[in-house]
């Protein structure tokens, strides 16, 4: 016998009732981590981002603690025009190894390009007591020197 709607208690909950709630709360968590899951996804990214960019610069901050890096550094700023960013860079570097000829010598060709022959000189001297070898340095010692020589235009 099939109960009709008369022979049905409205209080009690039907079978078919709760099945309906599951299924309804089955596609209601479903569509929360359907929906939630790449915004988690992309917050774990980030975090995983954020700690590699943080060891990364944690990695290449000794470098910059490096004679060599400014040396480089300098180069970088004298090719852009920066002349006396250059010399500061160069001055770092010196800080860093106070025998650096290298850098003694950029020092004297950043003047040189900045028309400052007399202030170069000395480091291409300095340069030269540095690393007697350095044929550079004793290029541009020559170079400053015949740059004094010539007549006042």
């Amino acid at each position: 016998m099939r109960p009709t709607r008369d022979s049905i208690d409205a209080t009690a909950p039907a079978p078919d009732d709760t099945v309906a709630k599951r299924i309804r709360r089955l596609a209601l968590t479903a569509a929360i981590l359907f929906f939630a899951a790449p915004i988690v996804y992309l917050a774990l990214a980030a975090s995983k981002a954020g700690r590699a960019l943080a060891d990364a610069e944690q990695q290449t901050a000794p470098a910059a603690r490096d004679a060599a890096f400014y040396i480089n550094q300098g180069l970088s700023l004298l090719h852009l025009g920066e002349n006396d960013q250059a010399i500061a860079a160069w001055q770092r570097a010196l800080d860093l190894d106070a025998h650096n000829a290298v850098a003694a010598n950029n020092i004297g060709t950043a003047y040189m390009l900045k028309q400052q022959p007399l202030t170069a000189i000395p480091w291409f001297e300095k340069a030269i007591a540095m690393d007697p070898s350095l044929q550079l340095a004793k290029n541009n010692l020559a170079w400053a020197h015949n740059e004094l020589a010539k007549p006042a235009q």
